[in-house]
Parts: C-alpha cells; sequence; structure tokens
C-alpha cells in the first residue's frame, strides 16, 4: 500500500485534496465512504446522501458520480433524483459501481476480481465508468442502478446462506459420525458447486456485513409482503452455530477446570478490527456462564464489550496460554503456529475447540483433545 500510494504521488497521478472546488475538473468523482450500520444490522444512509449533495454542488454537469458505499436497494436513484432537483435540471449521470474488497486485501481482491458490476443511470455514465475500469482487463458487468445495488445484497446473503448451509451439515455429521470436511471436498468436486463456494462447516458468520444483508432482504421481504422463508432462517441458524464453540466446551470442560483461552478475536486476519467479533462474543459467552475467560489477539483493538464483560485481555501468547484448562480458536491470528507449538509442548494440554475449522487437519498426539465443527466420531 505505502509502495503504491508512493509510486502514485511520485509520478503524477495520484495527488490528494481536501477541497471541493478541485473536483470541478473530474469528469468520475468516485464515492467510497464507508456506510456506518446501526446496533441493528441496517444501514444509516445519511452520510452518503449529505457528502454526495456536497459533491454534486461543484460537479460539472456532464461529469458522472459513482457510488461504491454500501447502500439499500434504490438509493442511487433518490440520490441522482435529490442532485437534479438541487441543480435545476443539470444531466449529471450516477453509477453504483458494489464494493467487493476483502477486508485485509483489498488491494489483491480489486486487481484479482472476478469482474466489476456496473450500475449506470444512463449510457454516459456506462461509458464513462467503463473507460476508467477498463486498464484494470476485469470483465464488467453493465446494468441499471437498482440492479447493480440488489446484486450487493444478493451477493452477501448468498455467502451467508452457504456458511449456515455448511454449519448444519456439519452438526448433522457430528452426530452421524460423519467428516463434514471429506463432505465438502466432494461438493467443491461438484462443478455445480466449484471449489471457492462456501460449504466448508466451520465458525458462524461475523463482522456485521453479511448479516447486514440479510436482514435487509428479510425486510424487503416485509415491505413487499413476500414470503421469504430461506433467507428468513440464515441468522436463526447462525445464532446456533454461534453458540457451537462453548457448547462442545461444556461437554468437556467445566467452569472449575480453570481459565478458558479464547484465541484471535479481530473480524479478519492481519487486521485489528473487531466489528461483530466472533471471539468477543465468545469470550462474553463463557463469562455469562460462569469460565474464567481469557483473550489474545495480537493486533486487535481494545474492547470495551470485554472489560465490561469480566474477561482478561493477555498481552503474551505463553502468558495467555499458562494455566489455560481449554483453548477456543475463534479467529487465523498469525501466531497460530506458536500456539500449536505451545499446546504440543504442554506438560498439562489444555482442550482445543477449533470453532473455525483453521486446525483440522493439525496432526495432534492422542493425549491432546480437539472438537472440529463437522467431524464426527470415527466409526471403530
Amino acid at each position: 500500500m505505502t509502495d503504491l500510494l508512493a509510486q502514485g504521488v511520485g509520478g503524477g497521478s495520484l495527488r490528494f485534496s481536501s477541497r471541493l472546488e478541485d473536483l470541478r475538473e473530474s469528469e468520475l468523482v468516485w464515492l467510497t465512504i464507508d456506510t456506518p450500520v446501526r446496533s441493528d444490522d441496517s444501514a444509516d444512509v445519511a452520510p452518503v446522501f449529505d457528502t454526495a449533495l456536497r459533491i454534486a454542488e461543484v460537479m460539472d454537469p456532464k461529469a458522472v458520480l459513482a457510488i461504491s458505499s454500501q447502500v439499500p436497494l434504490g438509493t442511487s436513484r433518490e440520490v441522482l433524483k435529490r442532485i437534479r432537483a438541487d441543480r435545476s435540471g443539470d444531466c449529471l449521470e450516477m453509477a453504483y459501481c458494489p464494493e467487493n474488497l476483502r477486508l485485509g486485501s483489498a488491494i489483491s481482491s480489486f486487481r484479482e476480481a472476478d469482474r466489476f458490476v456496473v450500475g449506470a443511470s444512463g449510457s454516459h455514465a456506462s461509458r464513462v465508468v467503463s473507460e476508467a475500469l477498463s486498464p484494470t482487463g476485469v470483465p464488467l458487468q453493465l446494468m441499471s442502478l437498482e440492479s447493480a445495488e440488489l446484486s450487493k445484497h444478493a451477493l452477501n446473503a448468498f455467502l451467508a446462506m452457504s456458511v449456515a448451509f455448511a454449519n448444519e451439515i456439519g452438526r448433522l455429521a457430528e452426530m452421524g459420525g460423519a467428516n463434514a470436511r471429506d463432505v465438502a471436498e466432494s461438493l467443491k468436486s461438484e462443478s455445480r458447486v466449484g471449489p471457492r463456494s462456501y460449504v466448508m462447516p466451520g465458525g458462524p458468520i461475523a463482522g456485521g456485513t453479511l448479516a447486514r444483508d440479510v436482514r435487509y432482504l428479510n425486510s424487503l421481504g416485509e415491505k413487499f409482503g413476500l414470503s421469504i422463508p430461506l433467507i428468513s432462517s440464515v441468522l436463526e441458524s447462525n445464532s446456533i452455530q454461534q453458540a457451537w464453540a462453548v457448547d462442545s466446551l461444556a461437554e468437556l470442560c467445566s467452569p472449575s477446570a480453570g481459565p478458558v483461552l479464547v484465541f484471535g478475536l479481530a473480524y479478519k486476519q492481519g487486521t485489528s478490527t473487531l466489528r461483530r467479533s466472533f471471539g468477543v462474543h465468545v469470550a462474553n459467552q463463557l463469562v455469562a456462564k460462569g469460565y474464567q475467560a481469557r483473550t489474545y489477539d495480537s493486533l486487535a483493538e481494545p474492547s470495551a464489550s470485554l472489560a465490561e464483560s469480566g474477561s482478561v485481555r493477555i498481552g503474551e501468547l505463553d502468558a495467555a496460554l499458562d494455566g489455560a484448562a481449554a483453548v477456543i480458536v475463534c479467529a487465523a491470528d498469525s501466531s497460530i503456529d506458536q500456539l500449536l507449538a505451545l499446546i504440543e509442548t504442554s506438560e498439562a494440554p489444555p482442550v482445543v475447540i477449533d470453532a473455525i475449522g483453521i486446525i483440522a487437519n493439525w496432526s495432534t498426539s492422542e493425549r491432546i483433545v480437539v472438537r472440529t465443527p463437522g467431524r464426527g466420531v470415527e466409526p471403530q
């Protein structure tokens, strides 16, 4: 990231400004502010509207305003209506290009995108955005503003349903003596499913992004008077998976056995954000059930929720693991290999609950008890 910024600034292709007036020369203005998410997972689009209207005041009438911020269906069209009303009929056009960047790997996910979705209010906007994206060599899918907005909601809801489906197969596998990871591999080898599909059992959906779009599609169903039972059940299924780790621990280790280490708090590996963190959720669950909870993450930011619940954040991994009766792995922290090495050399190794399926193939001795989603007891 730093090298790219330096290259752009040094070559004259990138400059920064805090003056709206500098946008007058632009043929294309791209609005990419992060849309705030309320506590009920709904999007607060007021900042998007406010910023778009301020930008439009100084834009050339023939320019295009493109939005990539996450917004509900119909938002871009409403923004365009308000802009045109304020500009007394000027023909400024708009585009909506849903952002599909992955936290922690935004540059690579942009450069290696499967396709770019481009929703446009007219042919001029479609042409301008297409020309701007053409140097990437990534295929473009052109459509209306509304279709582009709904495609983002649909993608996230589909991924959320895939995660819920995989975890339900995993719970069935545990009870029936099967290995859901083998089942997942059989699905991934099926051309109608595919190798990159979300069918591997593991942790629940977290971070808020997928849940937000599932909730939004549910609200659309209510608005239009439609029954959408499959989408409506996703978050209920996800809630069951959120409890899997602590429920599994309770079968193997009581609160009196000793402290429990929650390993990994950040939403994505290599980042510090705790937005809708699964690890924080597990730590709070443990405290509520009477366990002494410790947490460790090499990068995660401080959490008021953890401090209020009574769990203890420990900055050194060996200290966090010392005397622990169990470890619940909740995120792929970069120190996972160090954790496994410490467990393997421990005189009294803790019970290991792999809540996200990251160490499913870890070779351990018989003295280390490991519970992984979707793996039943092998038949004798």
